[in-house]
């Protein structure tokens, strides 16, 4: 596309890595809830009830299904969280949580039942919210510098105050008022009448005497480097204590404690008058010199533990007698000082330190840095404080206070006597020692929380997060497991050291793609390039240190093809089981055009010769065999073949008859004569065929004769194109026709009685629903036409333009009821979890249109149109259905796509969105074809099916190994016949390979059929002890499809590998001066290899002054142009550099571009005397700072090894995208590439063959830090720098200033939220047909005159206007996209930006505000704000850019939700282009209408749903 007016931005895979989390009773009081914050996500996770025997369940026993820990709910937050701490008002049943983000909005949520009314799609309420920016009554924060620590938090364990440090030199406090009591109707929320956003009211003293929080108090504090904050555990009768970790000038690091004066009118606590400042209103902080304090503690500290005080009976009654108001607050600290154990735990690097003022203890621990800590249930016996710690290693220990009155316990169990009892009893509860254990190993944690029974939930930011089993007794450490928890080289004492044994074991993983290093592309088509018009795999180079890891994403869904016989014409399939109540199926029933035939399941022989055998792992390797199945008439093509629960029949319709024989004899029992086109039947014996003439007849199976009778027929308009009588799973079961065995719950579906039938006929653009119980009575008629579909003829009467089209008319209908079990085993608890009644309706173009259908009142009506295009072939419909995993459809054409429910938006039982997802289908091979072959199919590969059906067999696939979550079927093309197992019913599939250090640099080579990882050796288990130690660097090629190491190679001691890439050289032949190959010559002038780019980091070196650039090869020079079978891998070349090799991409006429320190280069491989050497063309560019990423619209010239080189032109170059061929007729010649700087942004270099040179002609005179840049096309560049920003640059060409044309303009920027690694164009889908994007008018076009006939009618209001627009057709949905650009951050999101014309843009740019405007946001945070681009101290509103997860989150509102957005969108009118037409009149010559003559047709809810759901299937 040559203009792209904004780029639309949307997650693929949401963020995965654990920042913080928060345990509290969130949803109910009795309840065990955990948030975890994911980045910009805020899920609410809970623990189940305990878990049988789930001391011994490891990771492969847990499924979806029986999770102890899923997640309940989950809300976008409008910030990057960076903090979660429950509060506990008195006043409320449930916890409330104080969060935070990195923007400093902060805001207290609590949980909102979905019995009460919302304000918010959300089940999360904000109760107040505000800024520490804004909300300040003093301002002292307007001119400070942010810390470079924090920002840290810390909550008082009584929930009265809350203390931040985000400010050198402050401490901000916010009073929580104890005694708020939440109104009934507390909404949270004011619309301040700005456009776009709503937010919180701030909360003011002034305002309410009940309010929750009081204003932020920014307190000058003499600590300046502050490490971290804590509040002591006190009587709640006292101030609160606030102890600091902190660093003097000299690096030693010191803690001290300050006492917090609440305001006495807001906290509701009596406090001293010992602070001097006259407004009683305000917090101070006071340093006490009596209080805790501790100097000069381990220099490597980060964390500190409040420990909670543990007194006896007496000691209790002193405190309270000392915390009375008769008491000086000296003799209050005195007392709980000398009463109490509470104190503080300062975790360092090398020993753990408590103190509590009078008592301090020291432990040496083994060297690390500690990330996180958790507190225990006291040890059950001694009743010891313990503590849960977690170190950049990712080990677990175990930290134990030793009392003194622990020996007592253990005196007081051993002794027998009351006396003795009560003498040992009688201490003083002093801490005599720590304890320090290693418990096992794990992820690296970030965040530890404590559930019960054991159970423990890891969350890492570094790699995936765990929920640990904690066992008593040490078990053994499995051989797969990835976390060695040895450290050779570390003091540690062998009785801590875990070397075989662990006491930890893992119970479920949550996969974390991040942080994502780098990524490649793989295409899904043998032979293809990666480009934005193929669809691709995302491998990513994913975690650090022990968690690196290899991530394998890909979009649709994966069939496993376990067999495949070449059988072509087939027209229709059926399975068919040998007993209606047997479970597996039997009989693969195909029809041709003259015959019919089957093939069934022949158990293997040995089960044959031995019955005993029969169900033990013997039975698998049955085979499909020809057979006859007597009773079934094989002379004629069939219409329909299928088990009926009466008298245990099956049913055959074919075109002559219809008859049913008996499944276990073959006796046929009855037959009906008939001429029939199309025919249709269920289980439960209801039949329904059409007749030549439009004749349709519904027959039903007697219960007691099991005769066909016909019940009613009925004449329609036009032939029969497509009939179904599936019943819905809501359906009443059928009672009063057959008898139904209670035991047998699985068979209870299948006995429902349907009470529609779905029509659809020849030449006419609709679907008609016939009532079986009122003889085939008309309930309803569905226009599958849109508004723009639709014409007058010669007498006024609207007609179908898509009339005489065959392609556009109903092919399959399927009426079906959608459920979550599908995508989501286990969600009953889900209001729709029965599921949702569907029609879909499948055309011959491709397009699959969708409605839900209503049942009110015994009227039958439909909403929630959608339409979607899935290919260009006819589409067929199939059900699959599986007990536990509910129905989803398969939708045949040259693109299979399942159709699953993902979603209901609403809580009414008539106004609902249901959220479908559409994922394609690829085929997938078994493990037997992988080898050393490089010339094998792929391992995943796009697939045509032509008709298909769901066979279930436990002969022919491990059921044991598959399990209950996969669908087994049976697809057929032009060819061939497949049987295979699809994957689990998801967007996106995951496949991890560990590989246990860390990845930096990732490359597909796609003609060695191998992965190329430059990976980092940490050294942990070298043994290297105390010496410097070397980060070893090497290379690991590894299968591309099993992952399997192939080779590994190693780097020079302190080379570390920095760049990348599998590009196509320019070969010259040996011997000869370098040529452009023509047709006539015999050596193939291009061949792939792989470059990579190294640097010496040695410790004496500020930057690196060596680098070297490694060519490899996988080609076999001895047979040139032929294909290689094996691998082989070889170093062709080296390059020496001087200084590191940043980035390298590919170039034009196969040359590579690479960074080198601040010098930009062109690479060519050339021949000297005899050998191929790599150089430098030319001086380069320099003037950088440092260019750290290069990028060119260049792409790898496909190679293919079995073609002649007489194939290939003259002068073959690069290949450039379809989208920049006008771009080369506007600017011939010209070799473009960018260099993004790492301060000076984006710069636009051009290469000039004839000169050699390479000559910098514009860049961004703004200052960015840049990460990732991407050149989309020949004038707009994508940009991403470390403030999370993303900003989009324009080449003026045609400017006739030369000034203005060396300027690059800044036409988008975008604040992201997270920080981009990589950006790499390339399509996660298969791209959709050229048709879908200009078949129709754009809509915005669409307003046409209004019919003089059709008087206008009055707005409809309320749910009669929602019911209104649901039953509205649709107009065509325009969804014009350009390039295509996939980018992978650290916190693990994958995303998608897309390219949009000024039509799209203003559509989804009004829907942005619209949706900014009308929901209410998870904690008062402004979108506008949160979007806008922020970096030092620039500030910019977001533009040129679209939030496409807000977009999308359109599908999950309810009906009336999104009429209240259509009413804001048209209000707005945005989403009109100024350059849109009116239609005009055929009588009128050309002539323009009156602006008085013409209506302007508003959107409606279903206009806007066809495009969400439009821009959906890009990405």
């Amino acid at each position: 596309m040559e203009k792209e007016f904004a780029h639309y931005v949307v997650t693929a895979h949401p963020p995965g890595g654990v920042l913080v989390t928060a345990k509290c009773n969130f949803i109910a009081r009795d309840s065990m809830d955990v948030l975890v914050a994911k980045s910009r996500r805020l899920e609410v996770r809970q623990l189940r009830s305990p878990m049988h025997g789930s001391e011994h369940q490891t990771v492969s026993a847990v499924t979806s299904a029986s999770s102890p820990f899923p997640i309940v709910a989950q809300v976008p937050i409008n910030g990057r969280i960076i903090c979660l701490c429950p509060l506990r008002i008195p006043s409320m049943e449930t916890s409330c949580v104080f969060m935070a983000t990195d923007r400093l909005n902060y805001a207290i949520v609590c949980y909102e039942d979905a019995n009460h009314a919302r304000s918010s799609p959300y089940s999360i309420k904000t109760l107040c919210s505000g800024s520490l920016r804004n909300d300040t009554t003093d301002g002292a924060a307007s001119l400070a510098r942010l810390a470079e620590s924090g920002p840290l938090v810390a909550v008082d364990p009584d929930s009265r105050c809350i203390a931040m440090h985000v400010y050198d030199g402050l401490m901000s406090i916010i009073s929580v008022n104890m005694n708020y009591v939440m109104p009934a109707n507390a909404a949270g929320y004011k619309n301040d009448g700005s456009h776009g956003a709503r937010h919180a009211p701030m909360p003011r003293m002034h305002r309410s005497s009940n309010v929750l929080l009081g204003p932020v108090q920014h307190i000058r504090m003499e600590e300046r480097t502050i490490l971290d904050v804590t509040f002591l555990h006190c009587n709640n009768q006292s101030q609160p204590q606030l102890v600091v970790l902190h660093q003097d000038a000299r690096g030693g690091q010191h803690v001290m404690t300050h006492l917090v004066q609440l305001p006495t009118n807001l906290s509701g606590t009596q406090t001293s008058a010992v602070s001097d400042s006259s407004n009683s209103n305000a917090t101070t902080i006071l340093s006490g010199d009596g209080m805790l304090k501790k100097s000069n503690v381990d220099g490597g500290s980060s964390l500190l533990i409040a420990v909670p005080p543990k007194m006896s009976s007496a000691a209790a009654a002193a405190v309270s007698l000392a915390t009375s108001s008769m008491a000086t607050e000296d003799e209050q600290s005195q007392q709980r000082q000398s009463s109490s154990t509470g104190g503080i735990i300062i975790l360092g690097q090398r020993q753990f330190t408590y103190c509590n003022g009078t008592v301090t203890k020291v432990i040496p621990v083994p060297q690390a840095l500690f990330l996180s800590f958790e507190a225990l249930p006291a040890d059950p016996i001694t009743q010891s404080p313990r503590y849960l710690v977690g170190d950049e290693f990712g080990n677990l220990h175990l930290l134990t206070l030793v009392m003194n009155t622990n020996m007592a316990a253990g005196m007081l169990v051993a002794s027998s006597t009351t006396n003795t009892a009560s003498s040992t009893t009688t201490t003083d509860n002093k801490v005599v020692a720590l304890n320090f254990e290693t418990l096992g190993s794990c992820a690296l944690a970030s965040s530890l929380t404590y559930l019960r029974d054991g159970l423990v939930f890891v969350g890492s930011s570094l790699g995936d997060s765990q929920l640990v089993q904690i066992h008593d007794e040490p078990i053994a450490v499995p051989s797969q497991d990835a976390y060695n928890t040895s450290r050779d080289g570390i003091d540690v004492d062998d009785d801590n050291a875990l070397i075989d044994t662990t006491y930890l074991s893992v119970v479920e993983e949550y996969t974390h793609l991040g942080p994502i290093v780098d990524f490649d592309l793989m295409p899904t088509t043998p032979g293809a390039t990666v480009s934005e018009t193929a669809q691709c795999q995302v491998v990513t180079a994913s975690g650090s240190s022990k968690t690196g890891s290899l991530r394998l994403i890909r979009n649709g869904i994966g069939m496993n093809e376990y067999a495949s016989v070449e059988m072509p014409g087939i027209q229709h399939m059926w399975s068919v089981r040998e007993s209606f109540n047997d479970a597996a199926d039997k009989y693969l029933v195909q029809s041709f055009v003259g015959e019919t035939r089957v093939l069934g399941v022949a158990a293997p022989v040995s089960d044959k010769m031995d019955d005993e055998e029969e169900g033990s792992q013997s039975e698998l390797g049955a085979s499909l065999e020809e057979m006859m199945i007597p009773g079934l008439s094989s002379e004629s093509p069939s219409l329909y073949v299928g088990n009926v629960q009466v008298s245990d029949r099956v049913l055959q319709i074919t075109e002559f008859e219809m008859r049913t024989f008996s499944s276990s004899t073959g006796q046929v029992l009855n037959t009906c004569a008939g001429a029939f086109t199309v025919a249709t039947a269920n289980e439960a014996g209801q039949i329904a065929v059409s007749m030549r003439g439009g004749m349709l007849a519904y027959y039903m199976i007697n219960k007691e004769s099991g005769t066909i009778n016909k019940v009613a027929e009925k004449k329609m308009e036009r032939e029969i194109s497509c009939l179904d009588i599936h019943p819905f799973a809501t359906s009443k079961p059928t009672g009063n026709v057959m008898e139904i065995d209670e035991a047998d719950e699985k068979l209870r579906r299948h006995c429902n009685l349907s009470n529609l039938v779905a029509v659809g006929l020849w030449d006419d653009f609709t679907v008609r629903l016939l009532s079986l119980e009122s003889n085939l009575d008309e309930t309803i008629c569905i226009n599958l036409g849109n508004d723009d579909d639709e014409e007058e003829d010669d007498d006024g009467n609207v007609v179908s333009q898509r009339r005489h089209i065959n392609n556009m008319m109903a092919r399959s209908v399927s009426l079906v009821t959608l459920d979550f079990n599908s995508s989501n085993p286990g969600a009953a608890s889900h209001p729709y979890s029965r599921g949702v009644d569907m029609l879909l309706v499948g055309l011959g173009d491709g397009t699959l249109i969708s409605f839900a259908v209503v049942l009110r009142d015994n009227l039958v009506t439909v909403q929630a149109k959608k339409e979607v295009l899935l290919g260009t072939q006819r589409i067929g419909l199939v059900r699959l259905t599986m007990e536990g995993r509910g129905t989803c459809v398969l939708a045949t054409g040259d693109r299979p796509t399942v159709i699953y429910l993902a979603g209901v938006g609403g809580t009414s039982s008539t106004l609902f969105n249901p959220k479908l997802c559409y994922s394609n289908v690829n085929l997938t091979f078994s493990e037997d074809e992988e080898g050393d072959d490089v010339s094998r199919r792929p391992s995943q590969q796009a697939i045509s099916v032509n008709v298909a059906t769901p066979f279930r067999s436990p002969l022919l696939f491990d059921a044991s190994s598959l399990g209950p979550q996969h669908f087994s079927l049976c697809v057929a093309d032009d060819q061939d016949l497949k049987l295979g197992v699809i994957d689990d019913i998801q967007k996106l599939h995951v496949t991890t390979c560990r590989i246990g250090m860390a990845p930096r640099r990732i490359a597909h080579c796609a003609d060695g059929r191998l992965f190329a990882v430059g990976c980092i050796e940490s050294g942990i288990h070298l043994g290297l002890g105390e010496q410097e130690q070397n980060m070893l660097n090497c290379i690991r090629f590894m299968d591309d499809a099993t992952f399997d190491d192939v080779e590994r190679l190693d780097m020079e001691p302190f080379e570390m590998i920095m760049s990348m890439a599998y590009v196509t050289l320019k070969v010259p032949s040996l011997g000869e001066p370098s040529k452009v190959i023509g047709a006539g010559d015999s050596v193939m002038p291009y061949k792939p290899f792989l470059l990579v780019g190294t640097a010496y980091a040695l410790p004496d070196e500020d930057e690196p002054t060596r680098g070297r650039i490694l060519v490899y090869s996988f080609q076999d020079d001895a047979t040139p142009g032929a294909a290689s079978i094996g691998r082989c891998i070889r170093q062709v070349t080296e390059l020496a550099t001087q200084g590191a090799v940043y980035s390298i991409t590919q170039f034009y006429d196969g040359k590579v571009l690479c960074s080198v320190n601040s010098k930009t280069n062109v690479v060519e491989l050339v021949d000297d005397d005899g050998l191929r050497k790599l150089q430098f063309v030319g001086i380069g560019h320099h003037g950088h700072i440092l260019s750290l990423v290069v990028r060119g619209l260049a792409m790898r010239t496909p190679v293919d090894l079995n073609r002649d080189v007489a194939g290939l032109s003259k002068g073959v170059r690069m290949d450039i995208d379809a989208e920049d061929e006008k771009m080369k007729t506007s600017l011939p010649d010209e070799q473009l590439a960018i260099v993004g700087d790492l301060m000076r942004s984006i710069s636009l270099v051009q290469y000039y063959p004839e000169h050699d040179t390479l000559e910098e002609i514009a860049k961004d005179f703004n200052t960015n830090w840049v990460t990732a840049i991407e050149m989309l096309n020949n004038r707009v560049y994508l940009g991403a720098e470390n403030w999370n920003n993303l900003f989009c640059l324009r080449r003026n060409v045609n400017s006739p200033s030369e000034e203005i044309r060396c300027r690059l303009d800044t036409i988008g920027e975008f604040h992201l939220g997270e920080m981009v690694n990589k950006f790499m164009r390339g399509s996660l889908v298969m791209p959709l047909s050229s048709s879908s994007l200009s078949a129709s008018k754009p809509l915005s076009a669409t307003p046409r005159p209004r019919r003089a006939s059709s008087p206008q009618k009055k707005p409809a209001s309320g749910e009669d206007a929602a019911a209104a627009s649901s039953t509205r057709s649709a107009r065509r949905a325009v969804v014009t996209t350009g390039s295509q650009t996939l980018f992978g951050s650290v916190d693990g999101t994958l995303g998608v930006i897309l390219g949009m014309d000024g039509r799209t843009a203003a559509f989804f740019g009004t829907l942005e505000r619209a949706l900014a405007h009308v929901i209410e946001p998870v904690g008062g945070f402004s979108h506008a704000k949160f979007r806008a681009y922020e970096a030092e101290n620039r500030t910019h509103p977001a533009h040129g850019f679209i939030d496409g997860d807000l977009v999308e989150s359109f599908l999950d509102l309810d009906r009336s939700t999104m009429q209240a957005v259509a009413d804001e969108m048209n209000r707005d009118g945005g989403w009109e282009v100024d350059d849109a037409v009116l239609l005009q009149k055929p009588e009128t010559d050309g002539a323009t209408p009156n602006e008085d003559e013409v209506e302007r047709l508003d959107l409606t809810v279903d206009d806007i749903l066809a495009m969400v759901e439009g821009v959906t299937m890009l990405h």
